[in-house]
């Protein structure tokens, strides 16, 4: 069981977060892109994430094209860990864009998610990726 606290920090960046966002709506030619932050916890005893979560909604990358996925008909992925670390890759350099840009003192966490709305809004083929390793790492 996931739950969402209220009142999560707010994403503080030196960039213009619409033409960012806009810019990976583009490198994906996704249909949009949004920016949320967030604290999760699964579970009463997992640690909590502070998260900037960046969603990628129907994209198309070299390994998969999300447009053409059917939400009334899910397929299994037999490549699944390919498709992931592939998407990994690609929004690596969004993460590090973020890392490098933004005030993340109050996260422990940086979320790239791609994933295929249907018609009512709800999510399907969801591939999530952490970044938490890289924002270790000191780019300035």
């Amino acid at each position: 069981m996931v739950s969402c606290r209220s009142n999560p920090p707010k994403l503080d960046c030196t960039f213009n977060q619409e033409l960012f966002l806009e810019s990976i709506q583009n490198y994906f030619n996704a249909d949009s892109v949004r920016i949320t932050t967030s604290i999760l916890q699964e579970e009463i005893y997992f640690p909590k994430l502070v998260t900037v979560r960046i969603y990628v909604f129907n994209p198309t990358t070299h390994i998969l094209n999300f447009k053409e996925l059917n939400v009334d008909e899910p397929i299994r992925f037999d490549n699944y860990d390919e498709i992931e670390n592939a998407l990994k890759e690609d929004g690596k350099k969004f993460a590090e864009e973020i890392i490098q840009s933004c005030n993340l003192s109050k996260f422990n966490d940086l979320i790239i998610e791609y994933n295929k709305p249907d018609i009512k809004g709800n999510l399907h083929y969801r591939f999530i990726n952490h970044y938490e390793e890289i924002m270790l790492i000191d780019y300035r």
